[in-house]
């Protein structure tokens, strides 16, 4: 039996760490509420169109060749993935426009372009933030990560002489602000917090690292649209041996002391030994441990949620070739829209508006003489504000209306709207919140709920809610890690 390990959820991180662990000899058995797996990384079809529900792109592609390089396998084998280029162009309502790349040099050029005051400092900025991801990726990103004290321990001892140098007494924007005269630069930077659902006005400056990530590592598309990575992760899964059960909800879990012994599926009991879960945390304990006599922490219950998303899907009659992939329509009011999401938790007044379209990558993705436009903004995690449907049809006019402010003027042949309540719902994301705890104070970057489970002997957790945190390539990573801890015991 120390060999039978059931995960809760198919998402990626349950996914990855059920293809580590059956590399490692251990039998694995997979329940999926919903019909197919895949979380967060889902997709819909649409009169011919093919839109991505969640993540967009992929970053650090190197972590999921590592993945399929584990099971003696060549990720190009199995699926082509494109480079973005600009990875993402973003525009002002003054009519200023900037393109990121993933090419050093032309990001430099880029840069000298738009905001030719700050071209030396970005040179010193990009140095400065690629150094603390190569002193503290081991720590943040490829290891289990204990909290703060893990400073302190002798393997990172290395670490303590940078700790004030890690950004954890200032926030995102200060930092940018102290380096940046044009607040247009400073803009496009604050926008990375948001890859965590925080708010750059209140995250700490560690998160700075996260530009480093896409601007170095570069943005990539896999052919055939983001689900494609789901579809080879759960081919390799099955190929080596995985069970995936479908439409098997876990609804309850069985205790003795602080051990699961059973979990409960589709009315079923299924014995326990080892159980993973790729459910969001909070609801994890909300749901199922804490109805079990495994009570909440409090932490954890205290924590701010992360920002949710209003996301609209529509399909819209194309007008000429289209330069770019992703696009970032910037808010006049940056400050009031974080403001809205985190203090008064509101729809913003005016909001921020990204926009994908896949097509721009994939022609084989929409119809000829249509557009496949996936336009996101951020959302306060309170699903009860979008459960009047009135409320919700006339937020997405709002959204229209304000592209408007950039030249923009769709013409929409059809629209679908998914709203905090439907992430909730559809994903088992606690108030919609799509990662979990946000990153809104000095130490919270690094108070995300642990891989392994304190007060609960074999149980472990992954995906982005947990260590170490939301994203594809972290929560891919997120698997690697609990199954070396598994293996570890």
């Amino acid at each position: 039996m120390r060999h039978h390990v059931q995960v809760i959820g198919a998402g990626l991180g349950g996914l990855s760490a059920a293809i580590h662990l059956r590399l490692k000899g251990y039998d694995v058995t997979i329940f999926e509420k919903n019909h197919e797996p895949g979380g967060k990384l889902s997709r819909r079809y649409d009169a011919g169109h093919y839109f991505d529900l969640g993540p967009t792109v992929l970053t650090m592609p190197f972590v999921l060749e590592e993945l399929f390089k584990a099971a003696g396998e060549r990720l190009e084998d199995h699926i082509t993935l494109h480079p973005v280029e600009p990875t993402c162009r973003y525009y002002w309502s003054d009519g200023t426009a900037f393109d990121a790349w993933g090419e050093r040099e032309k990001l430099l050029e880029e840069v000298a372009r738009c905001f030719p005051e700050d071209v030396n400092e970005f040179r010193r900025f990009l140095g400065d933030i690629a150094r603390l991801y190569e002193a503290t990726k081991d720590v943040f990103l490829f290891s289990p990560f204990r909290g703060v004290r893990e400073f302190f321990s002798l393997r990172n001892a290395r670490l303590a002489p940078m700790l004030g140098s890690l950004g954890f007494t200032q926030t995102v924007h200060r930092s940018l602000e102290r380096r940046f005269h044009s607040p247009k630069l400073i803009q496009f930077l604050d926008r990375f917090a948001t890859y965590n659902g925080s708010s750059p006005y209140s995250a700490p400056a560690t998160l700075n690292v996260i530009p480093h990530v896409e601007l170095a590592f570069g943005a990539w598309y896999p052919e055939g649209g983001m689900y494609r990575i789901v579809e080879v992760l759960t081919s390799l899964a099955e190929s080596l041996g995985v069970k995936i059960h479908l439409s098997s909800e876990v609804e309850g879990v069985g205790c003795e002391g602080k051990r699961i012994t059973s979990l409960t599926v589709n009315g079923v009991r299924e014995s326990s030994n080892i159980v993973i879960s790729n459910v969001d945390a909070l609801r994890m304990w909300k749901h199922l441990l804490d109805p079990a006599g495994l009570p909440i922490p409090t932490r954890l219950e205290r924590e701010e949620r992360s920002c949710s998303g209003f996301l609209m899907l529509a399909t819209v009659e194309k007008v000429g070739e289209r330069e770019s992939h992703h696009s970032i329509f910037f808010s006049d009011h940056y400050r009031q829209e974080f403001n809205d999401l985190f203090e008064t938790k509101s729809f913003p007044s005016e909001m921020t508006i990204y926009r994908s379209v896949s097509s721009v990558s994939d022609l084989s993705l929409t119809v000829e003489g249509e557009e496949n436009w996936y336009l996101l903004v951020n959302a306060p995690a309170r699903p009860e504000l979008f459960a009047n449907r009135v409320r919700v049809e006339k937020y997405s006019e709002m959204v229209l209306r304000r592209l408007e402010a950039f030249n923009q003027h769709p013409t929409v042949r059809s629209l679908s709207v998914m709203t905090p309540l439907d992430i909730e719902e559809r994903y088992a994301s606690l108030d919609g919140a799509i990662y979990g705890s946000a990153s809104n104070s000095i130490f919270s970057a690094f108070m995300r709920q642990g891989n392994k489970v304190k007060g609960v002997e074999n149980l472990y957790m992954v995906g982005g809610s947990v260590h170490p945190g939301g994203g594809i390539p972290l929560v891919l990573l997120s698997g690697k890690i609990v199954a070396q801890m598994v293996e570890s015991l």
